[in-house]
């Protein structure tokens, strides 16, 4: 199993990697409602994003319990990106069957859509590595209510430093 920070560097470099993938879908996506691009399928096309869809929704579930049970934010992070194909998939298939009935400027919508869902769930996911990783832990305003309690304690004669890590996702 992963431990220490290094599954804090692999959920960073996850985040990144969809970050930059959003990116790029947002630029697809827009594209797409501009240049007014149709959108192709087929019934294999159709039947791919069942199978995916089911596939990815039982993988969430089952990475989504696990990184609940041990608290590793390297499985939080695989479980949303689990979510978030999930999600992308099924989008792709209502742009897919409404494209069948002529609607075809929906799947730029729906592109650009889910770019930004993958973009906010990445940010999420690199803020909380990043914060690890930096040992960025509580503000300092939190920091002065915690010693001013502290301080209420008489048997405390002396605090040389305060330590603290940040909540999981």
């Amino acid at each position: 199993m992963v431990t220490g920070k290094s599954e804090y560097i692999f959920s960073f470099l996850i985040s990144i990697s969809m970050i930059l993938i959003s990116i790029k879908l947002l630029i697809d996506a827009i594209n797409s409602l501009v240049l007014k691009n149709e959108l192709n399928y087929s019934i294999y096309l159709i039947i791919v994003c069942i199978v995916t869809i089911i596939t990815k929704l039982s993988l969430f579930i089952y990475t989504n319990r696990l990184s609940k049970k041990i608290n590793n934010i390297l499985l939080k992070a695989n479980a949303k990106d689990h979510f978030n194909d999930c999600i992308v998939t099924t989008f792709t298939l209502l742009s897919i069957i409404l494209a069948s009935k002529g609607i075809y400027w929906l799947d730029g919508i729906v592109g650009m859509a889910i770019a930004i869902w993958i973009f906010y769930t990445g940010i999420k996911i690199f803020i909380e590595s990043y914060n690890v990783l930096m040992d960025i832990s509580i503000d300092e305003h939190t920091k002065d209510i915690i010693l001013d309690l502290v301080h209420n304690y008489k048997e405390i004669k002396h605090i040389e430093n305060l330590y603290s890590t940040p909540s999981r996702i």
